[in-house]
């Protein structure tokens, strides 16, 4: 899974924890893996935690969260696609991710 987690973040941020994209229409994505408020919320009411958004710019945090979305599908690929979103454009990112591993 370290190798997918990277492969994104590599896809995500150039591998920069600092990258703020403010683009995102749900309050932008922070951090190396590029989370939103909505992962980080399921985060947080899952594990009873108060994670800011701006926490999300510790790559410890970020994996976590990663790994934890991961462990809601039973498919990796599905969860690589899930991560970006839904219909051709998560296909094209699970290819981008492939292509990286």
């Amino acid at each position: 899974m370290e190798n997918v987690f990277t492969a994104i973040c590599y896809i995500e941020s150039r591998g920069n924890p600092y990258v703020v994209n403010f683009d995102d229409p749900n309050g932008g994505s922070w951090g190396v893996a590029q989370i939103g408020q909505l992962k980080l919320n399921e985060f947080n009411r899952a594990n009873k935690t108060q994670y800011k958004i701006s926490d999300l710019l510790d790559v410890k945090l970020s994996k976590r969260i990663f790994l934890f979305h991961c462990r809601q599908y039973k498919d990796i690929d599905i969860a690589i696609r899930s991560w970006n979103g839904s219909g051709e454009k998560a296909q094209k990112y699970l290819k981008l991710v492939k292509e990286r591993l």
